[in-house]
């Protein structure tokens, strides 16, 4: 027994003096793991073409080039720096990546909520964060995909927002505009990465100029900041499409459609969208990668307003003939207000379920159940330890004497909060991959994790406990009929048995 509280005693000894450095050096073990475990050595579709840009720029046909410039760049410029030390770029990319995405989860997230929220932070805590993510999103790790780089670019600039707002004004000017600067450019790389986060953007200007003192300083720094990492963009569009754009999907432009607005049409008809890889039972590859659940619902709504449609696949059609532009789905929408709601709900859900996070599935999705429901789950623990985290902290700050600056209260604080979550929330309408509920369900970990507490969580169950088991009650017949309908709609020739 003795021998066993001293290994105890010697490894929280280990992260009391340098906890994160603990957890990033673990964090880069299991995600280095992952990537041996999985041994991908051939990258398709999305990945092939993020990985052709960043080592292969010249072989990149013009109509693949409506992705951003930064995120391939700088894998680009790693891998050749490893290659010119003699290194495998592919071999280089699986060792860099566990790096980078281990100072990402295991570092900056916990950092930046406990900031942010007043999360707790540990060495346990980040490593679990970890785990959580390869245990629900391998893919994201282990392919060169934009999703968690893009997410991490915009929690990197909300956290030198917030190191920005929080630094003491008797300290040297400077060092707030280098922040204002660098927040800039991180929140404008986010978005070259992935153009959704236009709308997390606007939330971060709103936060600041309602939560500055100096908002128009900090706002031109970080205007400045946004140009920088955008101008390269610029100059591509303009020598490619000859359009001045910092847009990466500036292609869709010259044909007067708009990319978002044909993803929100196809979401009528489409409410799960999957890319199969690998060979099926005859062992040849599949002619369509794309696995399309089909909305029955939206189906019959498409026939029923009377839009132009066209076949997308075994008799589906889809709204995007007619619609053009976001004001064009927005008419729609309005003329139809409960359909439309209904229809996102289904996609809300089926975000959530996750049983697709190889991103390239080689196993039958209908058949994961288990998977299922262990995603609702996690999301339901995060949902019960963030709320008695938050009890528990109002409980303290209620009963015990604190000065102001121990609990200071920040104005409109749910705007960085939305800028975190937004990328999720406004992709819901369109076809659902659950790879674009990552930046939700991260937020949600990280908060999760970062307020847990037997403690607290006991305490909440203790006087809220029928409340919970009736949610409960209600939650997972509702997500289990819901994402069992949707896995029956499979509508394309790749089907569950082919696998």
């Amino acid at each position: 027994m003795q021998r066993h509280a001293d290994v105890l005693a010697f490894l929280q000894k280990i992260p009391g003096t340098r906890p994160l450095a603990w957890a990033v050096f673990l964090s880069g073990l299991v995600l280095l793991s992952v990537h041996l475990w999985h041994d991908v050595s051939v990258f398709k579709y999305d990945a092939e073409v993020y990985w052709l840009m960043a080592i292969l720029p010249d072989a990149v046909p013009i109509e693949y080039m409506i992705r951003g410039y930064f995120f391939p760049w700088v894998m680009g410029r790693i891998a050749y720096f490893f290659y010119h030390l003699g290194f495998n770029p592919l071999a280089a990319f699986k060792a860099y990546s566990s790096v980078v995405f281990a100072l990402g989860l295991g570092l900056l997230l916990p950092v930046t909520y406990r900031r942010l929220a007043d999360g707790q932070v540990s060495w346990l805590r980040s490593l679990l964060l970890v785990l959580v993510v390869v245990a629900v999103y391998p893919g994201l790790i282990i392919y060169p995909l934009s999703d968690l780089p893009a997410i991490l670019l915009m929690w990197l600039g909300i956290y030198w927002v917030l190191c920005c707002r929080d630094h003491p004004p008797s300290d040297a000017y400077w060092i707030r505009m280098v922040y204002a600067l660098a927040a800039g450019v991180a929140l404008g790389a986010a978005y070259n990465t992935r153009t959704i986060f236009l709308f997390a953007i606007c939330l971060v200007v709103l936060a600041v100029v309602l939560q500055f003192h100096q908002r128009r300083h900090f706002l031109i720094y970080m205007a400045i900041g946004l140009a920088l990492s955008c101008i390269p963009q610029v100059l591509m569009n303009q020598k490619i499409h000859g359009i001045t754009s910092a847009n990466p999907a500036v292609a869709f432009a010259s044909q007067n459609v708009s990319l978002f607005a044909q993803q929100l049409a196809w979401g009528v008809t489409v409410q799960r969208y999957e890319t199969a890889i690998g060979p099926d039972q005859s062992g040849r590859e599949p002619s369509r990668p794309g696995l399309i659940y089909a909305d029955p619902d939206g189906v019959q709504l498409t026939k029923d307003i009377a839009v132009a449609a066209y076949p997308l696949a075994n008799g589906l059609t889809t709204a995007s003939s007619a619609v053009t532009n976001v004001s064009d789905y927005l008419k729609i929408v309005l003329k139809h207000p409960v359909d439309f709601a209904a229809l996102y709900v289904r996609h809300f859900v089926n975000g959530l379920d996750v049983r697709d996070g190889t991103v390239y599935v080689r196993e039958s999705s209908p058949d994961k159940k288990i998977t299922s429901l262990a995603c609702i789950t996690l999301v339901l623990l995060s949902l019960l330890s963030i709320k008695a985290g938050r009890a528990d902290r109002n409980t303290l700050v209620t009963t015990t004497p604190l000065t102001p600056a121990q609990f200071k209260p920040v104005r409109h604080s749910y705007l960085l909060t939305g800028a975190l979550v937004i990328a999720s929330l406004a992709v819901v309408p369109g076809a659902m991959e659950t790879r674009f509920m990552l930046a939700l369900l991260l937020y949600l970990w990280v908060a999760g994790i970062g307020h847990a507490s037997w403690g607290s969580i006991a305490a909440e169950l203790r006087r809220y406990g029928w409340i919970y088991f009736g949610i409960a009650v209600v939650v997972y017949p509702s997500f289990y009929f819901i994402t069992e309908n949707t896995m029956e709609s499979l509508q394309t020739p790749w089907m569950r048995n082919q696998f």
